[in-house]
């Protein structure tokens, strides 16, 4: 359904000679943002197990004594 919408806003806005695309692509570019962010980017923060992001490597970190640094 919504490919058919995006796809309906495209060929109507293109009827005039591509003048409607200046209206339409920010608002399509705009909705999808907000789509990838609703849809995409929360899968991409979850770490298996549940374990919140960089909690796990925060206690993993090995520090150094000064003369092995150089």
């Amino acid at each position: 359904m919504v490919a058919a919408t995006i796809v309906a806003l495209l060929a109507i806005s293109a009827l005039p000679y591509f003048l409607g695309l200046v209206v339409t692509l920010p608002i399509l570019a705009h909705a999808t943002s907000h789509l990838y962010r609703k849809l995409i980017a929360p899968a991409a923060t979850e770490m298996p197990g549940g374990v919140e992001p960089n909690s796990a490597v925060s206690d993993n970190i090995i520090v150094l004594p000064r003369a092995a640094r150089r």
